[in-house]
């Protein structure tokens, strides 16, 4: 008698809820087969043959988590004291372009990256050393020793810097007015710049003439600024003879007071000149003072109020013209000796240290005045500061601006003269040889970092 599907499910189990599956198609791999005897009314299910596991155990289970088990390939043991794992379990490849003489990975970014894309020189093309300069001198000799030499420099900085440092000390811890010092407020200044007239200008008369000799094309342009620099002084000075007896070394001594002069009087007619061109220099010292301000503020080639007082203001384009091409030919001299000489006026105000430009020129006052105006430096040289070695030799008029600033104050000679440079190391003057522009941005690198505070 063959059995039917309800003589299968009578078999399972009351206990089991079969509801939800009894109608499902079940494989017979994995729940077996079912057959039937036709001798009996009894129904068997066959199952598959499943072996043991070879690493089971009837009386210790699993052996892989055993201690005594040996663990699969894929399975890393763990200390059981994780500090005393000291070495990395794991064997990585070394690359092939380590090297290991070195300890370095030999990749090359200079093709991605080029410092020189990523700054610019601080000023113009005629700049040949940076502030980047500076730092690499100073890397290239540990930090520690001077950079001057590393980075061309004519002067030994650190020592100067530290005499500045001493100087500005000394000064600090005086109370007192000292006899002597720079007006106005008989202030102690730290250093001063003395500066020939014919480096920062090339404006004199010896340099106009070269030109002329040596530049015919550009002899027209030095002779109209040349014009203009006896025009500035003709406003003042109109007896060209009156000018050259009443020079003076410095404006200061053009002063007369009558309430000392007592006794014997040994040169009546020098003093006579002085009580004539007295109160000219005085109202130079306003004209000067005067044109100064008015150019600080507009910053052209030429002043217009300088050309319009000396009746020249119809000719300002031609004589903007020629200053233009001197400035050419002179490689931009005007500008890169403003920029020294203004740096030393700004350091001046923002600094508790006070600095100075002073100036030496050999044409007398007047025209040295003139010179700086037609310029347009006389806002960073007051004409207290010029000193003329017309009638006083060279070495006399360095005194004279020692005596004046004091012996504590810390002095730099600027200038391209053999003379001058004798001079100044003879008195112990530190000296900054001038043969080009180049030279000045040099300068201004050094006041930057160096020599001014």
């Amino acid at each position: 008698m063959t059995s039917t599907s309800p003589a299968l499910w009578s078999t399972i189990p009351t206990q089991v809820d079969v509801g939800s599956t009894k109608d499902a198609i079940l494989p017979d791999s994995i729940y077996g087969t079912t057959s039937t005897s036709s001798t009996s009314s009894t129904t068997t299910v066959t199952y598959p043959n499943y072996s043991t596991p070879t690493n089971y155990s009837t009386t210790t289970g699993y052996q892989m988590y055993t201690t005594g088990a040996t663990p699969a390939s894929y399975y890393q043991q763990v200390a059981s004291n994780l500090r005393a794992q000291t070495t990395f379990p794991y064997n990585l490849t070394t690359p092939s372009y380590y090297a290991a003489a070195s300890g370095t990975y030999p990749v090359d970014y200079s093709a991605a990256y080029n410092p020189q894309q990523y700054y610019q020189r601080y000023y113009n093309p005629l700049a040949t050393y940076s502030l980047g300069d500076i730092a690499a001198a100073s890397s290239a000799t540990g930090g520690n020793a001077d950079v001057s030499a590393a980075a061309g420099f004519p002067l030994n900085m650190k020592e100067i810097k530290k005499s500045a440092k001493n100087s500005s000390k000394n000064a600090g811890s005086s109370g007192k007015k000292k006899n002597g010092s720079c007006s106005p407020g008989d202030e102690v200044y730290a250093r001063v710049f003395i500066w020939d007239i014919d480096d920062i200008t090339m404006l004199s008369r010896n340099i106009i003439a070269q030109v002329t000799q040596q530049f015919p094309h550009l002899a027209s342009a030095g002779i109209s600024l040349y014009q203009l620099i006896e025009r500035v002084v003709a406003v003042n000075f109109s007896d060209p003879n009156e000018l050259q007896e009443g020079d003076v070394i410095n404006i200061e001594d053009a002063v007369i007071d009558e309430t000392v002069i007592d006794g014997p009087i040994d040169n009546l007619r020098g003093l006579d000149i002085m009580r004539r061109v007295a109160p000219k220099y005085q109202a130079l010292r306003q004209f000067y003072a005067e044109i100064s301000e008015g150019f600080k503020a507009e910053k052209p080639i030429l002043s217009y109020e300088l050309l319009e007082r000396c009746g020249m203001a119809t000719q300002e384009v031609d004589l903007c013209q020629s200053a233009a091409q001197l400035q050419t030919l002179f490689n931009q001299r005007w500008q890169c000796a403003n920029r020294c000489l203004e740096l030393v006026t700004k350091r001046s105000a923002e600094s508790h240290e006070k600095y100075a430009n002073v100036v030496i020129c050999a044409e007398g006052v007047a025209y040295a005045a003139a010179q700086l105006l037609v310029a347009g430096q006389s806002a960073t040289i007051p004409i207290d500061n010029i000193f003329s070695t017309t009638k006083a030799s060279k070495e006399s008029i360095f005194e004279k601006i020692q005596s004046k600033y004091g012996k504590k104050c810390s002095f730099v000679s600027v200038t391209s003269s053999a003379e001058t440079s004798g001079i100044a190391k003879k008195l112990a003057i530190p000296v900054w040889p001038v043969g080009a522009s180049d030279d000045l941005e040099k300068l201004y690198t050094a006041q930057r970092n160096y020599l001014l505070g």
